[in-house]
């Protein structure tokens, strides 16, 4: 099975590739010919959730943390009165 890495779910799409998981934070992950590896080499980190992912950089398409960019940015909206 090949594998694919992505920094937006909605390149899967493109593809027809299939949606696995995040990576999570310190882990690192390994793909070659012996198919894929994950370790986690650092010491655990928390999530951190960065504000711009959901405003300016990501693809409304998408999901990040496991949120719909559009259904977050519409949320926003309607937090500022929009």
């Amino acid at each position: 099975m090949p594998w694919v890495v992505a920094s937006e779910t909605c390149a899967f799409d493109l593809i027809d590739a299939i949606y696995v998981r995040d990576i999570e934070p310190g882990e690192m992950v390994v793909i070659n010919e012996d198919g894929l590896r994950s370790t986690h080499p650092l010491p655990a980190q928390k999530h951190s959730m960065c504000i711009f992912e959901h405003v300016y950089f990501a693809r409304p398409d998408s999901l990040i943390f496991g949120q719909s960019v559009n259904r977050s940015r519409h949320k926003m909206g309607e937090a500022a009165g929009h």
